[in-house]
């Protein structure tokens, strides 16, 4: 699933380790249009993070 604001993005899925409804899997995304800048993966814990940093880019 990819959810865009702008130039933040976030990607999320799993990686087969897991049962099929558990998220184990962050990628957050920036990008400019169609080109990707930059992209950091990420485990759960790290999740809460991202999104604070996206939501302070967001509105930067």
């Amino acid at each position: 699933m990819l959810i865009r604001d702008n130039s933040v993005g976030i990607i999320v899925g799993r990686d087969n380790h897991g049962p099929a409804d558990e998220l184990d899997h962050v990628r957050h995304v920036i990008t400019e249009g169609d080109r990707l800048l930059a992209h950091v993966d990420a485990g759960l814990e790290e999740m809460h993070r991202i999104l604070r940093e996206m939501a302070d880019l967001a509105t930067a």
